[in-house]
């Protein structure tokens, strides 16, 4: 399932200012469970007034009915429909938010991120890794803040207030910003809409 962002057909921006956009660097964020992952694409977009982050798509990779499927098999659903969306979309980099574990087992969290890990090496693009922590206190102000306060953040941010994603789109969409604004990315947070 995959929902646009502000953007026009094909993901290209539209309304008052898309003349004045450049085309920016997009980057694949991707919030992963062993079930789904959900994944946005975020554009950085140059405008003669700054910078600015465009939601250019959302949606949740892997298997949403139950059934018995292995660990193995799911992974490998969830990258191969990450493919799609990369090939489509075209990112320069990927960043995902690992969480602590708590509902994983320790060694299915592992794989989970090393397949990741090593999808985003095999496709040439650079991956960061956050701790859901840190995405949450960068955007809703606390370590320990709730799904749905991190959801209403990122809509106050990206002015989406009222849009329908599932939570698993919200918190890929909050770990995409925070690697945006993390130390050591060349953006500045106080030159974003948020």
């Amino acid at each position: 399932m995959a929902r646009n962002g502000r953007s026009g057909s094909g993901g290209e921006p539209s309304g008052s200012n898309a003349q004045a956009r450049q085309p920016g660097e997009r980057l694949l964020a991707l919030y992963p469970g062993l079930r789904t992952t959900g994944w946005a694409v975020i554009a950085k977009c140059h405008r003669q007034d700054g910078i600015r982050l465009d939601l250019i798509a959302s949606g949740v990779a892997g298997r949403r009915r139950s059934g018995r499927i292995t660990q193995t098999d799911r992974i490998a659903g969830q990258l191969q429909e990450l493919t799609q969306v990369a090939d489509r979309w075209g990112p320069a980099h990927v960043a995902f938010s690992a969480t602590g574990g708590t509902v994983w087992g320790a060694t299915g969290l592992r794989t989970l991120q090393e397949a990741m890990l090593s999808w985003a090496a095999d496709r040439g693009l650079p991956c960061a890794v956050h701790r859901a922590a840190e995405v949450r206190t960068s955007l809703a102000g606390k370590p320990n803040a709730s799904r749905n306060a991190l959801a209403y953040a990122v809509m106050q941010c990206l002015g989406l207030i009222g849009e329908r994603r599932t939570a698993q789109e919200w918190e890929a969409i909050a770990g995409g910003l925070h690697h945006l604004q993390a130390p050591g990315i060349e953006t500045n947070l106080s030159r974003f809409p948020c």
